[in-house]
């Protein structure tokens, strides 16, 4: 599958060309184009829906079950989070 930051794009405002770049953000770099004329940026969809799916993670309030093991103590981990590791 092609993807679409492999084509030209053109700034819809001042119709020039738009330069790839990396933004970085909360540790997550995200692919994006920026038109060195306006400084318009455009961030790749698909970077921006994980950083959506990180933030959505990191606002919501889970709850843990901590239990004892031997001498240790041991805390159990969402799904949600495990899942969300096992992606990348």
């Amino acid at each position: 599958m092609t993807d679409i930051f492999d084509n030209t794009i053109l700034c819809r405002k001042c119709n020039a060309k738009m330069k790839k770049a990396e933004i970085t953000k909360n540790g997550f770099i995200l692919r994006a184009v920026i038109c060195q004329g306006c400084n318009e940026k455009i961030i790749h969809p698909a970077d921006e829906q994980e950083y959506n799916k990180f933030i959505n993670l990191k606002n919501k309030e889970f709850r843990v079950k901590m239990r004892i093991v031997g001498n240790s103590y041991t805390v159990s981990i969402p799904k949600e989070i495990v899942s969300f590791i096992r992606e990348k």
